[in-house]
């Protein structure tokens, strides 16, 4: 396709498939279909939500709700949304945008092929397609507990999603993780009633609570311009969840800064030869990366982005832009035959903070992006135009304070 310097080449309206129903995927389906292309999501799951339909409904996010924002249509109760509250806005969100008969789920997609007139089928279908976008998130299967464990322990081991908490009233618990999913499983356990709880987590991993300064800090390092500017904590990885420090004052609640080695009988063993007693062990060791061998030997294809950085796996939250900017830069270069592929996560990757979960990296990326094509100003200064419309509308929508309302406004230079 012939570049023109950054004006629309005149075609049809664009055919786009969408791998994924996670948040970044639906968020995309809706931004693509606002903007004119016709868009197909296959999701291998039977439901839509991504990583937000395999985590307990109570696990919040740490970050400010205005922060989250990744349509106009979101509508949030609390300043820190959890997953369930975060699954209604996608659901509500798909049927605000008209998606509901654009989503096919229960399917996976295992191959895709290039046919000779440059258009891309899936699988065996014969629908063609103008560019592909696929969404994987950053988590694949999940780890989980060996064989030998679970033979050898004669509690109960529970994953995050399958968690309640009358399994663990009254019980001694173990919880196995080093992220925030453990921190938000060791307060509703503690909540819950039980009788003691033991978390054993990474030795170099730091345990912050979420106050002020790191919500300040949030609105701050969340605009591309400012975040430089901002000293960031990131040398050692972090779990974070608000309120924890209250908990960790509890008599009941024990930090085990060991590796988790086994279980035997009602007890939990740590490396260093430590063992407590223990009825249920709540697995919260994560997940692994996702594997998409299908798309070997078409990586380097304009028409196929992959919206996945591998060198910066947290983006602090999907609003500011960032849920929809692999979108953004696979529909301009069908609309105008850019000749560049867009790649957040490639080794050029130019994230400073890729330690910390406050990058606006991909944003960054894509102004790059466009300022590499022969025009390509032309294409910036319209997504900045287009954003400022976007925010404008969310702003003056937003039932949220308007100071914090102000603060997405202005961290949000290609709106959604």
């Amino acid at each position: 396709m012939e570049q023109r310097n950054g004006q629309r080449l005149a075609e049809t309206p664009k055919r786009i498939a969408i791998v994924g129903a996670g948040l970044r995927g639906l968020a995309s389906a809706a931004y693509l279909k606002s903007a004119g292309a016709h868009v197909r999501v296959f999701e291998k799951a039977p439901k839509i939500g991504g990583i937000w339909r395999l985590v307990h409904g109570t696990t919040q996010i740490n970050t400010p709700s205005y922060g989250y924002t990744f349509h106009e249509s979101n509508r949030w109760t609390e300043g820190r949304p959890n997953a369930t509250e975060i699954l209604a806005n996608l659901t509500h969100m798909v049927a605000d945008a008209g998606l509901e008969n654009a989503i096919e789920l229960s399917t996976t997609v295992i191959k895709i092929h290039k046919t000779q007139s440059g258009t891309w089928t899936l699988n065996n279908n014969a629908d063609e397609f103008d560019g592909i976008l696929v969404c994987p998130g950053h988590l694949g299967d999940r780890h989980l507990p060996d064989d030998d464990l679970v033979a050898a322990f004669d509690g109960n081991i529970l994953l995050p999603y399958t968690f309640s908490t009358d399994m663990t009233r009254g019980r001694h618990v173990a919880i196995v993780g080093s992220g925030s999913t453990a921190l938000d499983m060791m307060a509703l356990v503690h909540g819950a009633g039980s009788k003691t709880v033991t978390l054993f987590i990474h030795r170099e991993t730091q345990i912050r609570d979420v106050g002020k300064r790191e919500m300040l800090i949030h609105a701050i390092s969340s605009n591309p311009i400012l975040y430089k500017l901002t000293k960031l904590p990131g040398s050692r990885p972090a779990a974070v969840r608000q309120g924890i420090s209250e908990i960790l004052d509890t008599p009941n609640v024990t930090i085990v800064r060991d590796a988790f080695v086994g279980g035997s009988g009602k007890s939990a063993h740590a490396a260093n030869g430590l063992t407590v007693p223990a009825d249920v062990i709540v697995w919260c060791t994560g997940w692994k990366p996702p594997e998409i061998e299908w798309i070997a030997g078409f990586e380097r294809d304009p028409t196929l982005v992959v919206a996945s950085c591998e060198r910066c796996l947290d983006t602090a939250g999907f609003g500011f832009g960032s849920a929809t900017a692999h979108a953004k830069a696979l529909l301009r270069t069908l609309q105008f035959g850019l000749a560049d592929g867009f790649a957040s996560g490639s080794e050029s990757c130019a994230c400073v903070q890729r330690d910390t979960a406050f990058s606006r990296h991909i944003i960054l990326n894509l102004a790059m992006f466009y300022l590499a094509q022969p025009g390509g100003w032309r294409l910036l200064c319209a997504e900045l135009r287009n954003g400022l419309k976007s925010n404008w509308v969310r702003l003056r929508r937003a039932n949220e304070p308007k100071c914090a309302s102000l603060l997405a406004f202005m961290n949000a230079p290609f709106g959604f």
